[in-house]
């Protein structure tokens, strides 16, 4: 076999992927045109001179992952003077390597699916994620790699990198040593929010919402196409290791309101405490096959039926207590028909519980400040559709029910829960359109999309 180096987090790794993976791109050309209506690209409309490689990146590092954003311009086919905008936008070297695969080492992944092209202008953001633990590793690839052709630094022409998470503190002595490139650390909450307000503008499908069928009751996803021009205000909750609210006016203009402790840090400490399980992939992957029905004592574990009370009727599918079942005295992982409770019945029941406990706040806060969206992000809800479809039938219940609690905002529209295609990528979009900010660039007029998905056009698509 021989001696062979360890893989690195970013090392590129064979896998059929090459140059050729790229994502063909319209010629529609760019070079002396107008970009559309949305953010005003500054290299569109900002002389060659002005422009360095500093602005085709933007990072969020945080205490688990590394997210990062990586900007191109399409060469092929196009004007020479093109070409060099292009060049000069995105350095060859770094475009290359990136596309020389979608996997890096141990965790590093290039996320094909999730790569989006703006077609009037030949741009295309590229997304990448691998393990903060293994930020040492990628440092010394990059370092290493930069002795045969830079691929970030001076010599690249890349001497600073706006980013965002506890990483940028923590690793910018670090990235200005070894490879002469300041991290620029910026507010997280300010680049979660410009990051999307951006891609929302930037990218027709990004929003999306879901719908259960009444009969088969499987869930899809419809599109939350909102219009940009009145994107604001909405309401933020942003759900991490705990839950942040936050009322945002514009891209710069916004408040933390409310916020709860019950977060995603409470869903995993408690099914390391209570389960097997040995990662947050794992919960969650498990709370996907579980039922919680074992050991949720539910409306209809009580009274046999739905209960009518109070002028509502409570379905006999609702919660009661979440864990009720397991007051006994017996074995608490033996359910009252004898069933065996297995660990993916609790992980699905505590992603319920906190889901559901979640979605009342953040209704509840929709509703003191008079807003009708609501914008879930943050990495509990990565993948994590359990906690989506419990977010999205609570909200119907608590919709249903406004009207009838004598609460002083009586406002009968609906509140609607809005998701986003590229989330997790937030505070790394947002670290680049800071970049770009200081640069220049501003939010336009955007473009007409049509109004926003309302809660009865939702049961339309049924």
């Amino acid at each position: 076999m021989g001696n062979k180096a360890p893989s690195s987090a970013m090392d590129p790794q064979p896998n059929g992927a090459g140059p050729e993976d790229r994502g063909r791109i319209p010629d529609t050309g760019f070079c002396g045109r107008s970009p559309p209506p949305a953010f005003s690209m500054p290299f569109i409309d900002t002389p060659l001179s002005h422009i360095d490689h500093t602005s085709c990146l933007g990072f969020d590092i945080g205490g688990t992952l590394t997210k990062v954003v990586f900007i191109e311009r399409d060469t092929r086919g196009r004007a020479p003077e093109a070409v060099a905008a292009a060049e000069n936008f995105s350095p060859p070297p770094l475009r290359d390597f990136i596309h020389g695969s979608r996997e890096y080492g141990c965790g590093g992944r290039r996320h094909k699916d999730l790569e989006f092209t703006h077609t009037a202008t030949g741009t295309t953001m590229n997304f990448i994620t691998f393990e903060t633990a293994q930020m040492d590793d990628a440092i010394s690839l990059l370092r290493e790699r930069n002795q045969a052709e830079e691929l970030i630094g001076p010599e690249a022409n890349i001497t600073h990198v706006f980013a965002t998470g506890g990483g940028a503190h923590k690793y910018k002595d670090e990235w200005a040593e070894q490879l002469g490139v300041e991290l620029v650390p910026k507010d997280e909450l300010g680049t979660v929010v410009a990051g999307i307000s951006f891609m929302v503008q930037s990218v027709p499908q990004e929003t999306y919402t879901l719908v259960q069928d009444e009969w088969t009751k499987h869930w899809k996803q419809v599109p939350a196409s909102l219009n940009p021009k009145n994107l604001f205000p909405f309401l933020l909750c942003h759900i991490g290791s705990g839950v942040s609210i936050v009322k945002v006016l514009s891209p710069t203009d916004f408040v933390r309101v409310s916020g709860t402790a019950l977060g995603g840090g409470t869903f995993y400490g408690l099914c390391r405490l209570t389960t097997g399980v040995q990662s947050f992939e794992e919960a969650m992957k498990l709370s996907e096959t579980g039922d919680q029905r074992k050991v949720n004592l539910l409306v209809g574990d009580i009274y046999g039926k739905d209960l009518e009370i109070g002028g509502k009727v409570l379905p006999e599918d609702l919660t009661a207590s979440f864990f009720g079942k397991n007051q006994g005295d017996g074995d608490p992982r033996t359910g009252r028909d004898g069933q065996k409770v297995e660990d993916s019945d609790v992980c699905q029941a505590l992603c319920s519980m906190v889901a559901q406990n979640i979605c009342q706040v953040a209704h509840l806060n929709a509703k003191l400040h008079n807003l009708t969206r609501i914008f879930f992000t943050g990495g509990f809800l990565r993948s994590n559709d359990m906690a989506m479809q419990r977010i999205v039938k609570q909200m119907g219940r608590w919709n249903e029910s406004w009207n009838t609690l004598g609460a002083p905002n009586t406002s009968d529209e609906p509140v609607l829960p809005v998701f986003f295609k590229h989330e997790g990528f937030f505070g790394a979009v947002g670290s680049f359109v800071e970049t770009e900010r200081q640069r220049g660039m501003s939010l336009v007029e955007p473009p007409d999309w049509g109004d926003h998905c309302t809660m009865d056009e939702m049961d339309e698509e049924l």
